[in-house]
């Protein structure tokens, strides 16, 4: 027998409220390398995942699945190598949410308030997978998700009042948000407003408001690659055009890419680029030495595709600084300011680290223990965000308590505070997406809370 070690288990315990990422650790050791295969059958129906056999390590191996509704599953992974096969089990619990889903947002204007957008605008109760994206302009506070019905929504401040739009409904089209997971972003720009969501086909759809009325665009329909089941989205625009970034189904990176004319999709993995894994989080950028896209790969590292205006290369950040591994289904964040670039995301050990490139070089930091912070809940999902402003650096993220905590530097050290306590604020929901934007009357982070159904 070659095999000397196969085992599968959940890595963060349970049960777990549904749906949700489910992580999984997965220890190997064989020896009859080179594998044959390794294949993960979910046991909820959907399709098996081949997985790489030439990325394991030693140890401990993180990846996760997104299971869509509440139940029982068998999680199978069957190792082949020259001697033979064989199978381990993992279960899984995936109970039934007990509770409602509700957008709140965390002000800080001299001090810190939780407010119930949903309550203030009686909005529709969001999908307990939704993302959640936000921007400001001169009209007023933008915040967009995914409702329970599966219907892309914006929470629109006027600089008055709260309101609920249904953008699918003003739409009158036949797409829906994918169920499960639905990363969103979105930016504006002089012609109009855009958002960007994975519908239910796996299509990357966009919703353009043209400064007069709201329609659905299928950005995949030409010729791009479906996205993976949970697929995180980044976007921002520049001079050169719109630029959008996805995992697809093959666990690549994918933009597509808006050039001012028509709509173009690019695998910018496909030359040299590292597997993402399934889940993983996404953030993104562009400055002036070029464009910059930030993703956690199968072997739980950061990696960069960097387009240095003029072909895309991969870099291994984790490598680079001999830093600490990505918890499955970790969130990522950046910026960059005049010290340097700045990317966030939650490691194994569920401490927030920030990867900080200063112009010369990365450098990995531990910002959890900096601060002396709580540590940050395991299935953090797409549960960090951040900002930098003329006070300092600001990360938002959800403790292992399930409340709000806000890593800030001020320019001189790490401080964590607990945002929910300050606020007396409600219980945040488990895998929470969040996004923040600071103006001139404060400071705005977004999420979704828990409330009795």
């Amino acid at each position: 027998m070659g095999i000397a070690t196969l085992i599968l288990t959940q890595a963060g315990g349970g049960p777990y409220i549904g749906p949700t990422c489910v992580p999984f650790q997965l220890t190997v050791t064989d020896t009859s390398w080179p594998l044959k295969s390794l294949i993960i059958d979910w046991g909820d129906g959907g399709p098996s995942t081949a997985l790489d056999t030439n990325i394991l390590v030693d140890g401990g191996n993180y990846l996760s699945h997104l299971y869509k509704s509440p139940g029982n599953y068998l999680a199978k992974l069957t190792l082949t190598d020259q001697d033979g096969s064989w199978t381990v089990n993992a279960g899984v619990i995936l109970n039934a949410p007990a509770t409602t889903y509700v957008v709140h947002q965390f002000y800080f204007s001299n001090s810190w308030s939780d407010q119930n957008l949903t309550g203030y605008a009686n909005g529709a109760f969001a999908a307990s997978w939704s993302g959640i994206s936000s921007f400001a302009i001169s009209d007023g506070q933008h915040v967009f998700y995914v409702a329970s019905d599966q219907h892309v929504h914006q929470l629109y401040y006027n600089n008055s009042s709260w309101s609920d739009q249904d953008l699918t409904g003003y739409t009158n089209v036949s797409a829906v948000a994918y169920s499960g997971g639905a990363g969103i972003s979105s930016f504006a720009i002089g012609d109009g407003q855009h958002v960007f969501y994975v519908a239910s086909d796996q299509h990357v759809h966009q919703l353009y408001y043209n400064n007069s009325s709201w329609s659905d665009q299928d950005l995949t329909s030409a010729n791009g690659a479906l996205a993976a089941a949970g697929s995180e989205i980044s976007s921002f625009a520049t001079s050169d055009g719109q630029h959008v970034f996805y995992v697809a189904s093959d666990q690549h990176i994918h933009q597509l890419y808006y050039n001012n004319s028509s709509w173009i999709d690019q695998d910018l993995t496909s030359a040299n680029g590292a597997l993402a894994v399934p889940g993983s989080g996404i953030s993104s950028f562009a400055i002036s030495d070029g464009q910059h896209v930030f993703y956690i790969t199968s072997d739980q590292h950061i990696h960069q595709l960097y387009y240095n205006n003029s072909s895309w290369i991969d870099q291994d950040l984790t490598s680079d600084t001999n830093g600490a591994v990505a918890l499955p289904g970790s969130g990522i964040s950046s910026f960059a300011i005049s010290d340097g670039q700045h990317v966030f995301y939650v490691a194994s050990n569920q401490h927030v680290h920030q990867l900080y490139y200063n112009k010369s070089s990365w450098i990995d930091q531990d910002l959890t223990d900096y601060a002396s912070g709580g540590v940050a809940a395991y299935w953090a999902g797409g549960g960090i965000s951040s900002f930098a402003i003329s006070d300092g650096q600001h990360v938002f993220y959800v403790a292992s308590n399930l409340h709000v905590h806000q890593l800030y530097y001020n320019n001189s050290s790490w401080i964590d505070q607990d945002l929910t306590d300050y606020a007396s604020g409600g219980v945040a929901a488990p895998g929470n997406s969040m996004s923040s934007f600071a103006i001139s009357d404060g400071q705005h982070v977004y999420l979704l809370e828990l409330t009795p159904a």
